[in-house]
């Protein structure tokens, strides 16, 4: 249940009505539902290491060599700068030496 609420006033614009806040019913009280606890039905939920188990077993055998192949694109993609670096701070060095 809602508190109810009254308005004060006779339906004039004073500044005075204007200003007031609604009458609030205070005597609020909740119905009681007896045997209701809220919580749901008693459903068994897996655990997280079944929910793991159970993909691995399926569908992650099926998708391993798409992505190894995405990590081994993504190693040569992130190895060719750092090699190409690794080049260009010997060749300074290498000039600098002389």
């Amino acid at each position: 249940m809602k508190p109810t609420t009254q308005t004060t006033g006779n339906g004039t614009s004073t500044r005075e009505n204007t200003r007031r806040f609604p009458v609030t019913d205070y005597n609020y009280s909740t119905v009681s539902l007896g045997e209701m606890d809220g919580s749901c039905a008693r459903v068994k939920t897996p655990s997280f290491h079944e929910i793991s188990s159970d993909y691995f077993k399926g569908e992650a055998c099926n998708y391993f060599l798409a992505e190894a192949a995405v990590f081994g694109l993504t190693l040569a993609a992130a190895a060719l700068p750092l090699i190409a670096g690794a080049l260009a701070v010997f060749n300074l060095v290498k000039t600098l030496a002389i």
